[in-house]
C-alpha cells in the first residue's frame, strides 16, 4: 500500500514537473524543491556565485546590476520573471580571464590615446594663438623697419646734400640718433627671431606628437580587432560572465543572459536586448524591444504575455 502512495505521489510530482515545464519553460532551471513549495510563482530563482576581486566588483554592486538587469524583463512586459534566493540553483558567476583583460588593456589604452589627443588639441590651440601673436609683432617690427629705412634713406640723401656746417652737423646728431634707433630695431627683430625659433621648434615637437598619436592609435586598431565573443554563457545551471566595459554593458549583458534563463535565444534585431552581439542598444537607458518580447510570446501558447 505505501509502495503504491509512494508511486502514486511520484507520478503525481513527474505530471506535475511536466505540465509547469511545458506552461512555464524557464522554472526547469529551478530547484525542484523550490517548484513544489512554491507552486504558484513562475519566477526563476537566481543567486550570486563567484566574483573574481579582479573586476573590481562588491557583493553588493553584483547584487543591485542583477536585479537592475531582472527589472528590464519586469518594465517591459509588467511580469515579474525573476527573483534574488541566496539559495537559488541557477548561479551567477564573475569568471577573470584573457577576455576581460583584453577589455581592460583596449580600455586602459583609450584612456592613454584621449589623453594624448586632448593634450595635442591645446597644444594646437596654443600654436594657433603663438601664431596669431607673432604674425601681429612680425608686421608691427616690418613696418617699422620699413619706416626707419625710409627716413634714414632720406636723412642720408639731406646730409651728402647739405653744405651748410651747421645744418649738416644738426643732420649728424639726427644720423647718431637714428642709428640708436636701428640699434633697438634690430633688438626687436632679434628677439623676435629667438621667439620665432623657439615656435618653431614647439611645432616640430607637435608634429612628432602628431605621429606618436597617429602611431598609438594604428597599434591600437590591429591590437584590439573588432571580434565577436562571448561576454556571458548560460548554460542551464549557471551565467558565467566574462567581460564587460562599463557597469551599463554588464546591466545588459546580465538581462541578456537572464533572457536565455527564461529559454528564449537570439533574435535579428540589431537595438534589441537578445540581438548576438552588444553594439547598438541604448546602454544607459535601454528598454525591451517588440523582437524580444516576440521571443517571449513565441516561447508556447500556454506561456503568452498578451
Amino acid at each position: 500500500m505505501i509502495k503504491k502512495i509512494t508511486a502514486f505521489l511520484l507520478m503525481g510530482i513527474m505530471c506535475f514537473f511536466a505540465i509547469q515545464n511545458y506552461q512555464h519553460p524557464q522554472l526547469k532551471f529551478n530547484h525542484g524543491l523550490d517548484r513544489l513549495t512554491h507552486p504558484f510563482d513562475t519566477r526563476v530563482r537566481y543567486r550570486i556565485g563567484q566574483v573574481d576581486n579582479r573586476f573590481g566588483l562588491t557583493e553588493t554592486q553584483v547584487i543591485d546590476l542583477s536585479e537592475k538587469a531582472a527589472n528590464i524583463w519586469r518594465d517591459g512586459t509588467g511580469k515579474e520573471w525573476f527573483v534574488y534566493d541566496k539559495d537559488a540553483r541557477l548561479t551567477i558567476n564573475f569568471i577573470y580571464d584573457e577576455r576581460q583583460a583584453e577589455s581592460d588593456a583596449r580600455r586602459d589604452t583609450k584612456f592613454a590615446i584621449d589623453g594624448m589627443v586632448m593634450s595635442h588639441q591645446k597644444q594646437s590651440a596654443k600654436i594657433d594663438s603663438d601664431k596669431q601673436s607673432l604674425d601681429i609683432e612680425f608686421n608691427a617690427i616690418q613696418n617699422q623697419v620699413n619706416h626707419w629705412q625710409s627716413s634714414y634713406n632720406e636723412l642720408v640723401s639731406r646730409i651728402n646734400g647739405t653744405q651748410d656746417p651747421t645744418i649738416r652737423q644738426n643732420l649728424l646728431n639726427e644720423h647718431q640718433a637714428m642709428l640708436a634707433q636701428k640699434q633697438a630695431l634690430d633688438s626687436k627683430v632679434l628677439a623676435y627671431n629667438q621667439k620665432r625659433a623657439s615656435f618653431n621648434q614647439f611645432v616640430d615637437e607637435f608634429n612628432q606628437h602628431t605621429q606618436t598619436i597617429n602611431t598609438a592609435i594604428n597599434n591600437a586598431n590591429r591590437r584590439f580587432v573588432a571580434r565577436q565573443f562571448h561576454k556571458g554563457i548560460f548554460n542551464g545551471k549557471e551565467i558565467n560572465i566574462y567581460e564587460f566595459s562599463s557597469l551599463d554593458d554588464l546591466k545588459l549583458t546580465l538581462a541578456h543572459e537572464l533572457g536565455h534563463a527564461l529559454d528564449i535565444g537570439h533574435n535579428d534585431d540589431p537595438s534589441a536586448l537578445m540581438y548576438s552581439m552588444a553594439g547598438e542598444q541604448d546602454m544607459a537607458n535601454f528598454k525591451l524591444k517588440p523582437a524580444d518580447i516576440e521571443l517571449l510570446n513565441h516561447r508556447g501558447e500556454h506561456d503568452r504575455l498578451f
